[in-house]
């Protein structure tokens, strides 16, 4: 999907507390966070809770590694990947420095209320997931 797409998605998400997890098969410690990641979502999925992920692959290998990986891992429906050219529209325009993996969590209201940088626990994502969908 392009970063209009992804942009729309995130618009449309509004209401929402939307978990943007930026990863790539290449990155040992993004293939390590991402099922904590995904089950902790899921946990919360009743609760108005969204995974939209942005693979850091390249366009060759988006058939043979990067969907294998997601069907793996059930998080197909908000997948995305970044646009060498535009990169910085999936941060919603937040300065993105390009490290993998990266998390950025959105509250209901639409704003940016978590940065997370390198590889996560399932517990710490449950954390901080509980305190912001209060």
């Amino acid at each position: 999907k392009t970063p209009d797409e992804f942009k729309a998605a995130v618009a449309a998400l509004k209401g929402k507390l939307v978990v943007v997890n930026y990863w790539a098969t290449w990155c040992g410690p993004c293939v390590e966070e991402f099922p904590g990641l995904v089950k902790t979502v899921a946990k919360f999925a009743d609760k108005g809770i969204v995974l939209l992920t942005v693979s850091g692959d390249s366009a060759e290998d988006v058939e043979g590694k990067v969907k294998p990986f997601l069907r793996e891992h059930g998080a197909t429906e908000h997948a995305y990947r970044l646009d060498a050219e535009d990169n910085v529209s999936y941060g919603k325009g937040i300065d993105w420095d390009g490290a993998f993996p990266t998390t950025f969590i959105y509250d209901k209201g639409g704003s940016r209320v978590e940065t997370l940088s390198d590889k996560q626990s399932a517990e710490k994502f449950e954390a901080l997931i509980k305190a912001h969908l209060n």
